[in-house]
């Protein structure tokens, strides 16, 4: 782990954006739309473990073992005052340290967790590909060079890959995002999951590619390393489960015929309702802010939001 010479800046803020759930997985969740930085890595755990330190604070941080991802989302939770989805666990002394190997659930299951944490294999799968399990269309506009490696006019324009990186990462969030806002799924770095590659086995999930990214062969790459083991190409992204839609108290007269206008009252209604959400719920205050306009309402604060679909209001617009 390379020292930090500088002084830990504040953490940067953790943009979330919300996926709702569709295959593999069941509910909602939260996902951050770029790698998490160097920057804020350094701000969380007051260390920054990058090999590539010179490219800067907004690059994805890498060399982070799988148990020191755990740890970060922990910490992540206890800066946010959300309770902690992890304990980690097969904990040893070494040179006067702890080191640990794995970790278990505090609550039941992932959903159970409002708190930051790992995605599994299937959300990060169902977020990076929008929704589609297939490969997107490219082109080539040459033959592979001597490394294997050809261009592609798309590529170019949504990925850190072999022909455009220079074998090294690079800052989040300069190419151009997938159509659920999330950027660098593709290229970059590739990033720890919180599964297991095999029931019984020690080795946890990778996805996502690198920068020597190489279009012609697998997509998105799916491999597995050691929980204890840290890569100059190998970073991670946090996730938060949302909060599951309550009952309706909403005071609005609502019938089985949609969409509906109401007026403006009923909009305020709804933004009274965001209002209420804490200070360090952000991204369910700033998604539920957006979702004003819809007559939707997300979580258990709010309780604006019909659990039947042809019940939901709309608002005008401004």
């Amino acid at each position: 782990m390379l020292p930090w010479s500088g002084t830990a800046p504040a953490a940067p803020p953790i943009d979330l954006v919300l996926v709702q759930a569709g295959g593999d997985v069941p509910q909602p969740y939260f996902v951050q739309t770029t790698e998490m930085t160097q920057g804020q890595y350094l701000a969380l755990m007051g260390v920054n473990p990058s090999t590539h330190q010179e490219c800067g604070l907004d690059c994805p941080v890498e060399m982070v073992t799988w148990v020191e991802a755990i740890e970060a989302v922990n910490a992540l939770s206890r800066q946010a005052g959300l309770p902690m989805c992890y304990e980690p666990t097969a904990c040893s002394e070494s040179f006067g340290e702890r080191v640990c190997s794995s970790a278990r659930w505090l609550t039941a299951s992932a959903a159970d967790c409002s708190g930051y944490r790992l995605p599994s294999e299937a959300e990060w799968l169902h977020a990076a590909g929008a929704g589609s399990p297939g490969a997107p269309k490219i082109t080539f506009t040459d033959g592979p060079d001597e490394d294997g490696c050809r261009r592609s006019p798309e590529l170019d324009s949504i990925s850190w890959y072999c022909r455009n990186s220079g074998g090294e990462p690079h800052p989040v969030g300069r190419k151009k995002p997938n159509p659920w806002g999330l950027y660098d799924t593709i290229g970059n770095v590739e990033e720890w999951a919180f599964d297991r590659s095999s029931p019984g086995g020690t080795k946890r999930v990778v996805l996502g590619d690198t920068a020597w990214f190489r279009p012609g062969g697998r997509w998105i790459l799916e491999d597995d390393a050691s929980p204890t083991s840290g890569n100059y190409m190998r970073g991670f992204r946090v996730v938060r489960t949302a909060p599951s839609p309550a009952k309706p108290t909403l005071s609005v007269p609502l019938k089985p015929t949609a969409p509906m206008a109401v007026d403006d009252t009923a909009c305020d209604e709804l933004q009274t309702c965001c209002d209420r959400i804490p200070d360090h719920e952000a991204p369910l205050k700033e998604a539920c802010a957006r979702l004003v306009h819809s007559g939707q309402q997300l979580g258990e604060y709010g309780v604006c939001r019909s659990s039947l679909p042809q019940y939901e209001p709309v608002c005008p617009g401004p």
